[in-house]
């Protein structure tokens, strides 16, 4: 049995810009070459779409590929996808066009020949509950076949996400499956977890420039299983644009010497050949002479001049910057998704007020459009902290 792995596919990542075809050509090529290598199954991870509203163009886009499949499929949604209580995100609604299935604290089973699989899914909560979520869903493995069990969160110690940091850790997964797939972290890793192999996907995109995706190569995974064992191959993406990333050390060097530097690398990361622009990410670390600033560089000039050539940003770690400028970039590079995003300063505002309030009962009410339940919920919390009199309890 050969079951293929793809997740963070992020259709409709780039819109409007040279990347917008990226995310497709790379899909295209993992399901054109899944089909070659014979695969049985495909699971996907999670982050289908980058957003939870796709448009109209990306849906048909993704139901026209996905409907010349030839082999069972099964998805569940990512932290891109989540919709508030009682609505349809966009995995769950593509699969109701019968071409693949969506599994959420569910599982479906499948005969390949004479073995059956079992794909245990969930898809991704807000990172501070999805340890309670998975243990109160409690999944079990499925007596006689091969268990998979599937999840998109952040896990200690793979953390996608520093500002929001995961509940989940490697021994919280539940026990007796043959495997154990995450997706929302974009660099494929391997481990194990209670004795049973343990794996991280990866991207099939990039979607953040930064060291992490220029040491790894995006790709799809394949997991031949015989007799229970499994031996995992990460296969690369030919058509994944390439992505270089360096930090540019200066102590007081003077501009005209910066410049020259970042040419310098430039230079020698283009004097190679490639089919599509590289994404080229540079960020200079360290510190600039008295009375001089980042834009005395000239830095920014170098985008105009070799906008032909690559697809170039330039950042700056300097002593000058301050912590505001900080935090904002930190968020920038997580990019964090609305949902998450909100969940966090919803949560850090309520620690802030010393609110007994359950910020996730609020919130859920605000993404579903419903002030007035949000209002009655903080209401109905107030009260029950005071007694007849208006005292605190």
């Amino acid at each position: 049995m050969r079951i293929a792995f793809i997740s963070d596919t992020h259709f409709g990542f780039g819109r409007g810009t040279e990347r917008e075809q990226d995310c497709w050509e790379t899909v295209e090529e993992a399901v054109r070459r899944i089909h070659e290598m014979e695969c049985d199954l495909i699971v996907h991870a999670g982050d289908m779409f980058d957003i939870k509203l796709p448009r109209p163009e990306d849906w048909s886009r993704a139901l026209q590929l996905f409907s010349k499949l030839k082999i069972p499929f099964v998805a569940i949604h990512g932290n891109h996808e989540r919709r508030g209580r009682g609505l349809t995100n966009p995995v769950d609604g593509l699969s109701k066009s019968g071409i693949f299935d969506y599994v959420n604290a569910s599982h479906k089973i499948y005969t390949i020949g004479d073995e059956r699989v079992a794909v245990h899914g969930i898809g991704w909560v807000p990172e501070a509950y999805a340890r309670d979520v998975l243990a109160q869903w409690n999944p079990k493995p499925v007596e006689g076949a091969f268990n998979v069990l599937v999840l998109h969160q952040s896990i200690a110690p793979f953390i996608y996400n520093p500002i929001d940091p995961p509940s989940l850790k490697l021994e919280d997964m539940p026990s007796g499956f043959d495997m154990y797939v995450d997706g929302h972290i974009h660099e494929h890793q391997t481990t194990s977890a209670h004795g049973k192999p343990f794996m991280i996907v990866g991207s099939t995109v990039t979607t953040q420039v930064n060291k992490a995706e220029a040491a790894n190569e995006k790709s799809f995974v394949v997991v031949d299983v015989e007799d229970g064992q499994t031996k995992i191959r990460k296969v690369p993406l030919n058509s994944a644009r390439r992505v270089f990333y360096t930090e540019i050390a200066i102590d007081n060097h003077r501009p005209a010497e910066i410049k020259k530097l970042v040419e310098s690398y430039l230079d020698d990361v283009l004097n190679k050949h490639f089919d599509k622009k590289p994404l080229i990410r540079i960020r200079i670390v360290g510190r600039l002479p008295q009375g001089q600033s980042f834009s005395d560089t000239g830095l920014n000039e170098l985008k105009d001049a070799y906008t032909g050539r690559c697809l170039l940003s330039i950042g700056s770690k300097l002593s000058e910057d301050t912590f505001e400028h900080g935090a904002l970039q930190e968020v920038r590079e997580q990019r964090l998704s609305v949902d998450e995003l909100g969940f966090r300063l919803l949560r850090e505002f309520l620690a802030q007020q010393k609110s007994k309030f359950r910020f996730e009962d609020i919130f859920e009410h605000l993404v579903d459009g419903d002030a007035e339940g949000a209002l009655v919920a903080m209401l109905s919390e107030k009260a029950a902290e005071h007694g007849p009199a208006g005292v605190p309890i």
